[in-house]
């Protein structure tokens, strides 16, 4: 039986390439004679950077650029593929919630300014493309701190720079573009995205998003205004409107941003990676595709991992794990079209339990499930 792995990872528990290596080395103790390929994958969020350089000879590179808060700098990893022509960044190695403690997390505050820092060293290099990794940002500021670092001036009622965070666009009057960097013309930005919803409103960045960076209830309401202001004043100065853009919301508001100022490109992240990785080729002697997330619920079928996998599977049967199930067992196979879901809690401790002890209960969920899973694949 030849069996491809790629799962995304089981976010802040289990990395891609290690979930990857557990139901490997669960399968081959019992059946050492199937083939097996192992292939790292991310939907835009953390691991990004790492899948590409897993699959593609890419050349890692490391650059020390200002964390969330602007108080201290960190090594973001990016890379560089594609025989020089491209590179791929993500949010999440920069201004990752994962990177601050309880206590910083606020998205009143927090900046993007980082990754301005970290673009501008990626236009040092002679690539053609520049791909954006999205997922698990602690900002909410539009990436407007970004594009700071690369020329363009946010500017209160006075003509006074405003301050770093998402709150503070409330007091936005004026956006300035005339010194933006020259090099971005030359090149072309792909947002990797895996999220649909707009900028602004109930089902905007900061009314989805923005609470599980930190806000409270009422910072919601104020960091929702500021990307309205935002919203409004780049319609005003520029003749921009983003207001419609779906997956502007997504990172905070970044995509809309950079959307405006870099003229970027949004894509599904699942979708861009297993092409530029070309799955199609890996899979194409698979008998049994085993994918997974750290979460699978209605919301998995908008954009995420295992519905890109799927997509490309056609007719060769798919089997997820998951941390996670939350809703109807049969109607989430159905809708993912999924063979069978396998979630690793343990129903006999408590879920934050499960998940202290994940590659545990992972591999105990695969080695109990092994005949179901050989089963399906034959």
């Amino acid at each position: 039986m030849n069996i491809i792995i790629a799962s995304d990872s089981f976010k802040g528990t289990l990395s891609s390439k290690k979930v990857n290596a557990i139901i490997e080395s669960s399968i081959i103790e019992k059946y050492p004679q199937f083939s097996i390929t192992k292939v790292s994958i991310a939907d835009g969020g953390e691991g990004t950077v790492e899948a590409i350089t897993d699959s593609l000879s890419a050349h890692i590179k490391t650059t020390l650029v200002s964390d969330a808060l602007c108080k201290k700098n960190i090594e973001a990893k990016w890379a560089i593929f594609n025989n020089g022509c491209d590179a791929i960044m993500e949010v999440a190695s920069v201004v990752g919630l994962n990177l601050l403690d309880k206590k910083s997390q606020n998205p009143c505050y927090t900046s993007t300014y980082g990754i301005g820092e970290l673009i501008l060293e990626i236009l040092k290099h002679n690539v053609k493309n520049i791909y954006i990794g999205l997922g698990g940002s602690s900002t909410n500021d539009a990436g407007t701190a970004a594009v700071s670092a690369l020329g363009i001036k946010f500017l209160d009622s006075q003509y006074n720079p405003l301050p770093l965070g998402g709150v503070y666009l409330n007091k936005l009057a004026h956006i300035d573009i005339s010194n933006l960097n020259p090099l971005i013309k030359s090149k072309k930005f792909i947002l990797l995205n895996d999220v649909q919803n707009i900028l602004c409103g109930k089902e905007g960045a900061s009314f989805i998003f923005a609470t599980q960076k930190g806000a409270t209830a009422e910072e919601v309401i104020l960091l929702d205004n500021g990307l309205n202001k935002f919203q409004e004043i780049l319609k005003k100065d520029l003749s921009i409107d983003v207001s419609t853009l779906k997956g502007g919301g997504a990172a905070g508001g970044i995509a809309a941003g950079f959307f405006a100022f870099l003229c970027a490109e949004l894509k599904s992240g699942i979708e861009s990676l297993l092409e530029l990785i070309n799955f199609n080729s890996i899979i194409s002697k698979a008998d049994l595709i085993i994918t997974g997330e750290g979460k699978i619920d209605d919301q998995t079928k908008y954009g995420k991992t295992i519905t890109g996998i799927t997509s490309k599977a056609k007719n060769i049967p798919v089997i997820a794990f998951c941390a996670i199930l939350d809703g109807n067992k049969e109607k989430i196979k159905k809708d993912l079209g999924l063979k069978n879901i396998f979630s690793v809690i343990n129903e006999n401790v408590s879920i934050d339990m499960s998940l202290e002890n994940a590659e545990k209960y992972l591999r105990d969920t695969v080695t109990k499930n092994l005949k179901n899973i050989t089963y399906i694949g034959l």
